[in-house]
């Protein structure tokens, strides 16, 4: 499974509080993060 992280913002927004809160629960998946250097994401 592929997750994009590309929503993961510097400023919060509640999309992004939403995405972090939810990215845990991917664990079991074994997911394929995918970011962009916009998104500074490191998961």
């Amino acid at each position: 499974m592929q997750v994009n992280l590309a929503y993961l913002l510097n400023r919060p927004t509640g999309t992004t509080q939403y995405a972090l809160n939810l990215l845990p629960y991917l664990d079991d998946l074994s997911p394929y993060y995918l970011a962009t250097a916009a998104s500074q994401a490191s998961a």
